[in-house]
């Protein structure tokens, strides 16, 4: 067997890699008290083929989360990251993990662990976070994500 048997070969495996192809469209609930920052954001996930819903506060995160078969949270502030950290895990015991991403104001503190983006800031920087975070879901902890919750690290991004 030469070289080019085994190049053909291995390019072969490539081809017949499984690539993943998602039935529905990616289920994303942004919890923000600023309307303003809800309504820009579930427009610019609705141009890129998500299915954005908002809430204004941390009532109904769990209900939504379920109903709605969210794939990942996007939460502003690191106050109620921890708030729906505890809805999140309840609606972990009825429905698949949920990722979740944090954005905070730019002078705000990053909690342990994890790097907030900046509220306003770049998009497909927030988008490529929500793709890591809805990836994060089915990742163990000891490959650089944090476990349970499907937290993507932002930092982790170039």
């Amino acid at each position: 067997m030469d070289w080019d048997d085994l190049e053909t070969r291995r390019e072969d495996r490539l081809e017949q890699a499984a690539e993943v192809i998602r039935l529905h469209p990616l289920r994303v609930l942004i919890v923000s008290p600023d309307h303003r920052y809800r309504a820009v954001v579930e427009m610019l996930l609705e141009r890129r083929d998500c299915c954005p819903f908002g809430l204004g506060s941390c009532t109904d995160v769990a209900a939504t989360i379920a109903r709605e078969r969210i794939d990942v949270v996007l939460v502003e502030g690191e106050a109620l990251l921890r708030e729906v950290a505890h809805d999140v895990a309840l609606s972990d015991a009825i429905c698949p993990p949920v990722g979740v991403v944090l954005v905070d104001e730019a002078h705000a503190p990053s909690p342990p662990g994890l790097r907030a983006l900046v509220k306003w800031g770049d998009f497909d920087e927030l988008l490529g976070a929500i793709g890591d975070a809805d990836r994060a879901r089915s990742r163990p902890a000891e490959q650089g994500w944090t476990g349970a919750l499907g937290i993507a690290r932002a930092a982790r991004r170039s």
